[in-house]
């Protein structure tokens, strides 16, 4: 069977530059091309050899003046030494290969605006196509070129934001993190902070490193400062200095201790010794909203006080566990999601 051509298009019939996108499918969403796949059973179900990534190639032709207008990758690449600036094959055009990590309808979008063909630009688009488009043109840095319109898009989106880890968080990260978006950003990023018990999973979106790092340093800063609480009641309860007599430590100390066990951060690791791990610490493990409300739901027994002056003994007041809960209200008002400032490219 003859190969099938690359899918060409053009964005200038005058064009001097040609781009190349390999670009990744399963092979389940070819099935146009399945139906004369010898290799496909009768109840159209790929056979297990060939049930497997495909890759597919798509050519666009265009203006190397408008790419480096738009984008400050091009401008780099074509003046530089780069192997792009030399024609190659017999088509005498400029090549330019990317690799398959964009799709070819976010490709298709940009180049549309970058070259002025505004009727192939959509009005409004889904989540997940905007997310593509951010990660393009990160790639490329064409922020300015493209400013209006996904500004527009943004606006026309309904969807509201995920209150839980899930692929559309990570979206609306890239998203606002490429297109300046600080308060989208905010938001996005504190639920990230408090729903996650290990580094965030880009899902394969090419998200900065340093926000992957900065969502991950607040988390564990905030654990720590949950578990160095813990760590002071349960201290100051042993040595005498909390808690008003015997029974009143005695009760708190050990409900204490078996709420910090049940919570799963017990036992607690010296994070600040050189010959421990920080990161084994199993408080780190956690996520901060189930920290939270973990303690928050630590069973404190009702303790009663028997006193000279009564046979009856009286309901204890000591309220140990109301400020436990008020150390709670504090950090938690305190989580905030990073400023999108301090992580925009220099």
């Amino acid at each position: 069977m003859d190969a099938t051509p690359p899918k060409m298009l053009v964005f200038d019939e005058d064009g001097d530059t040609l781009i190349i996108l390999p670009y990744i499918t399963s092979a389940s969403e070819a099935a146009d091309d399945q139906k004369s796949d010898p290799n496909v059973e009768q109840n159209g179900e790929k056979r297990p050899a060939e049930d497997a990534l495909e890759k597919n190639e798509v050519r666009m032709k265009v203006s190397k003046k408008h790419m480096m207008l738009a984008s400050r990758r091009a401008q780099k690449i074509f003046l530089g030494p780069w192997k792009e600036t030399e024609s190659r094959g017999t088509d005498g055009l400029h090549h330019w290969l990317f690799e398959p990590v964009f799709t070819p309808e976010a490709f298709e979008i940009v180049l549309n605006i970058i070259h002025g063909q505004t009727r192939g630009v959509p009005d409004q688009i889904g989540l997940a196509t905007l997310a593509d488009i951010a990660a393009l043109v990160d790639d490329l840095q064409c922020e300015d070129a493209v400013w209006f319109i996904v500004k527009s898009w943004i606006r026309l989106l309904q969807e509201p934001l995920p209150h839980t880890i899930c692929e559309d968080l990570v979206r609306w990260i890239l998203i606002s993190s490429v297109f300046d978006e600080p308060s989208i950003f905010q938001d996005c990023t504190k639920v990230a902070i408090q729903s996650t018990c290990k580094q965030l999973d880009t899902t394969g979106l090419p998200i900065r490193p340093s926000i992957i790092d900065g969502i991950e340093v607040e988390r564990i800063k905030i654990l720590d400062a949950l578990m160095v609480d813990l760590e002071d009641q349960r201290d100051g309860l042993s040595r005498g200095e909390l808690g008003c007599n015997l029974e009143c430590r005695s009760s708190y100390l050990g409900a204490l201790i078996q709420g910090m066990h049940s919570t799963g951060i017990l036992p607690i690791l010296d994070v600040n010794s050189p010959t421990n791990d920080p990161y084994e610490a199993p408080h780190r493990g956690l996520r901060v909203s189930s920290a939270m409300k973990a303690i928050r739901e630590m069973p404190f027994p009702d303790v009663y006080i028997t006193n000279i002056y009564s046979s009856r003994p009286s309901f204890h007041t000591c309220n140990l566990r109301g400020s436990l809960w008020q150390h709670l209200d504090e950090v938690e008002a305190e989580i905030m999601g990073l400023n999108l400032n301090e992580f925009m490219p220099k």
